[in-house]
């Protein structure tokens, strides 16, 4: 009996840590609440308070726009591009953003759920770390 109350005990809360996300989970508009994680370099001051104020919208359709209340030059441009694509879940909890003609390369998201919360990652390695904390707003 013992055993079987730490298996279950050890298989709920690894269910947390692995929860697995989905279309389901994804789909709808997730708000930027706080940036969690950024770059310190100043040339990246404007694009991160742009993601600062921005909302994030995985359509059913699966099509994928994001918008902000600080529209700059660059971040005007990506939200262009961004605009125009699709989205999918790839593998480990990540969002792949673009078309098939440029496979899904032009943005990835990966998902962080940890301690209730949900981030999106989308830091490009050590260049340019970028974690934003978000919140579904809208299914």
């Amino acid at each position: 009996m013992n055993k079987l109350s730490i298996y279950a005990f050890l298989l709920v809360s690894l269910n947390g840590f692995c929860q697995k996300i989905d279309k389901e989970f994804i789909t709808g508009t997730w708000k930027v609440v706080k940036i969690e994680k950024v770059s310190n370099n100043p040339n990246f001051k404007d694009l991160i308070k742009s993601f600062k104020l921005s909302i994030f919208y995985f359509k059913d359709d699966e099509t994928f726009e994001i918008e902000t209340k600080n529209k700059t030059q660059l971040f005007s441009m990506m939200t262009r591009m961004f605009n125009k694509s699709n989205w999918k879940i790839g593998k480990l909890n990540e969002i792949l953003v673009g078309t098939e003609k440029d496979r899904f390369s032009i943005m990835l998201i990966n998902v962080v759920l940890k301690n209730n919360e949900i981030f999106f990652d989308l830091s490009e390695e050590d260049q340019f770390p970028l974690v934003l904390k978000v919140e579904k707003i809208k299914e």
